[in-house]
């Protein structure tokens, strides 16, 4: 990563402090990109349920974590290709690009695809007696913790004559498995189609420029680059291949549930997956469509949630 000086714009600058010393500090607004971000395009699920992460959620991690932000900010401004990103932007645009406030919207669409998850569902009985109707022992885990294997010939053809008289009535009701981070299911890509897609629609309605398309090529090329900055890709993202990440999008499908956790009710935004679909090695959304629920399908949930306390990392 070649350095360059970076411009920083009288509208960077949100505040002039005054030490007790005399010296003077200008405080430099890292946040008005986020807040455009959260207000116009951040999507909504129901009722003041945002999309992965609230705002004010992230503002309270990089609190605590100013440290590591810093440098994230020194390392993303010292970069060349945002100072060259600056400078087309001014003189063929005309459009000022405020590189801290960028940093800190890019550091805040990758938490918030990195902050959902997945609901897997427990296999249907069909799909459980699918799974085990071939087997050649059974392994029985006994309330003495104690674990006992049997292979014995007899016992196993009773088990099998039994599983075989089952009934496999078509059900609409799944149960809750766990919670799980999305890429134990997903592949890298439905990040990638996320963090493209949000950056994509800020530079289309906050930079105020005529285009013949939605984006412009050094827009494009930039977004292609965040995404190996952020760790998104091994590689800079070609603009064919971002192409084909947008249009991936609209297959994402999320659902809200309300959940009760001791003596409060969360909501909560999640993938929920079937066990046909999440069973089968991870899914790739540009190859296959993300499933979900169907109308009139419905969850059951035991006592215990497996994974439940991803929900508030």
């Amino acid at each position: 990563m070649e350095e360059n000086k970076l411009i920083i714009y009288p509208d960077d600058i949100n505040e002039v402090v005054k030490l007790t010393n005399g010296q003077v500090i200008n405080k430099i607004d890292i946040w008005s990109y986020c807040i455009y971000f959260a207000d116009n395009i951040q999507l909504m699920i129901g009722d003041k349920i945002y999309d992965g992460m609230p705002l004010g959620v992230f503002g309270d991690k990089i609190e605590k974590n100013q440290k590591e932000h810093l440098k994230t900010l020194i390392k993303f401004v010292q970069d060349k290709r945002i100072y060259d990103f600056q400078q087309v932007m001014e003189t063929k645009y005309g459009t000022k690009v405020n590189a801290f406030a960028l940093c800190t919207l890019c550091e805040f669409i990758n938490a918030i695809i990195h902050k959902k998850v997945v609901l897997l569902l427990k296999p249907t009985l069909s799909e459980t007696i699918e799974q085990i109707k071939e087997f050649e022992s059974v392994t029985f885990h006994k309330k003495n913790r104690r674990v006992f294997h049997c292979n014995n010939d007899a016992v196993l053809k009773v088990l099998k004559d039994a599983i075989s008289k089952m009934e496999c009535k078509p059900t609409t009701t799944y149960e809750a498995y766990k919670v799980v981070d999305r890429l134990e299911v997903f592949t890298k890509e439905i990040l990638q189609i996320e963090f493209t897609y949000y950056l994509s629609s800020f530079f289309n309605q906050f930079f105020k420029i005529n285009r013949k398309a939605k984006l412009t090529s050094i827009e494009n090329k930039m977004i292609g680059y965040f995404l190996k900055w952020f760790g998104l890709s091994v590689e800079e993202v070609t603009e064919a291949r971002l192409r084909q990440l947008r249009m991936n999008y609209d297959k994402f499908d999320t659902t809200a549930s309300i959940l009760n956790l001791g003596d409060s009710t969360v909501t909560v935004q999640w993938h929920v997956i079937k066990y046909e679909d999440w069973s089968n090695g991870l899914i790739n959304p540009i190859k296959r469509d993300i499933p979900t629920l169907k109308e009139g399908e419905s969850i059951c949930f035991g006592k215990k949630l497996e994974g439940i306390e991803l929900l508030t990392r």
